[in-house]
């Protein structure tokens, strides 16, 4: 599925509470998590809602568990778990970022179109039901509109503007601010209604198009922070062969890693982005753990390529002396030298001169290691200077 929702459930693991109410016999549930999330380009990237259940082991009894005693239930039982959803949750928006080609470092106020609400959603007046993206000539994606029986509605809008007034901030820096059409019973005076989305309100990314603070709402005490980023912008280390992120990500486990270094070279017509984890509880420093390489042609994505490092890779990285300290050169020697297989590869084509993909074919290793190749095409619609992008029906 490219544009979409997608309802996703994960099992937590097993906890034992009071006895079942159904059967009267066990006192273990199968927990779950279930998210329905926001389809884009094949990745679950925007989380709309979620819930918790609670299943007995011996009746299959369903029981409804409330947000906040969900969270209470997976905090005490399943923490390492959880916190490994959660740092796979708001990586999200960075992978999205480079599978879309979306340089989301243009303000909106710059590209040249009106981006209104009110503006987007007129484009669709009569189309067919179905999502749609709607990004400029640069790729850049600006909304994801739902049309079903007449009704068009905005299920993700990127508002973007510069951030101002914080260290490090030199203008470089763009504060996204991720939104969607409410659903209210009241009517509202403006027609529309747009609201932060709760569980991904947004991020700021610098003007290579990183995320540096990945942002959430904290329903309980109805404020904004962020659960990973650079705690002082000015920290970020700019270079002309290469840039230096480091990242805290804020947990309260002691067992899980809160400390990353991301660094970003440049080599010619790639880019690399490599994770390092800094600090671990067994007093491992410096480990590489995963390493995207971006080949650009004429300044767009043509493939993307991710590895992510077992332990014996991990091992070799250590004995190649690879830190975050490393140049370019002595990621791509340790490439060269060690061929680690890849995790996928995306490929991109593009609709005439614009950065807007026309298709992709996503390609990962199947049980034996061979690598399976999925193609998706996608219909590019021009008007009035956006372009409407959606997904043909997929083929292997």
């Amino acid at each position: 599925m490219i544009f979409g929702v997608k309802n996703v459930q994960t099992e937590l693991g097993e906890f034992s509470s009071e006895k079942c109410v159904a059967c009267k016999d066990s006192y273990t549930y199968r927990f779950i998590k279930a998210t329905r999330f926001l389809v884009v380009f094949f990745i679950n990237l925007i989380p709309l809602s979620s819930r918790y259940e609670a299943v007995c082991a011996e009746c299959k009894d369903t029981l409804a568990v409330d947000n906040k005693t969900g969270r209470k239930i997976a905090k005490a039982n399943f923490n390492k778990r959880r916190l490994r959803l959660a740092v796979f949750t708001i990586l999200k928006p960075a992978v999205a970022a480079i599978v879309i080609a979306a340089a989301v470092a243009l303000p909106l106020t710059l590209r040249g179109l009106d981006t209104s609400p009110e503006a987007i959603k007129s484009l669709f007046a009569d189309s067919e039901d179905g999502i749609y993206g709607v990004e400029d000539s640069g790729g850049n994606m600006i909304a994801f509109v739902q049309v079903e029986n007449g009704v068009n509605t905005i299920t993700f809008y990127d508002d973007v503007s510069v951030l101002v007034g914080e260290p490090g901030a030199d203008g470089s820096f763009k504060l996204h601010e991720y939104r969607q059409e409410a659903t209210n019973d009241a009517e509202q005076p403006d027609g529309l209604f747009l609201v932060r989305i709760p569980d991904n309100p947004g991020m700021l990314v610098d003007r290579f198009g990183i995320p540096v603070r990945t942002y959430y709402y904290d329903s309980a005490n109805d404020t904004y922070g962020y659960s990973r980023g650079v705690v002082d912008l000015s920290s970020i280390s700019y270079t002309a062969d290469k840039v230096t992120y480091p990242f805290h990500y804020f947990t309260s486990s002691s067992d899980e890693p809160t400390e990353y270094v991301y660094v970003l070279y440049f080599s010619g017509g790639r880019e690399l982005l490599a994770q390092f984890i800094p600090k671990l509880p067994t007093g491992e420093t410096n480990q590489f753990v995963s390493l995207t390489v971006t080949d650009i042609v004429n300044g767009r994505d043509q493939t993307v390529t991710q590895y992510d490092f077992d332990d014996n890779m991990k091992k070799m990285a250590v004995q190649a002396g690879i830190t975050q300290e490393s140049s370019v050169q002595d990621i791509l020697d340790f490439l060269e030298q060690y061929s680690p297989a890849p995790s996928y590869v995306t490929a991109y084509t593009y609709y005439k001169n614009t950065k807007v993909p026309s298709g992709i074919s996503y390609s990962m290793p199947d049980a034996n290691g061979d690598m399976q190749t999925v193609t998706q095409a996608l219909t590019v619609q021009e008007k009035n200077g956006y372009y409407i992008v959606r997904a043909e029906n997929q083929s292997e």
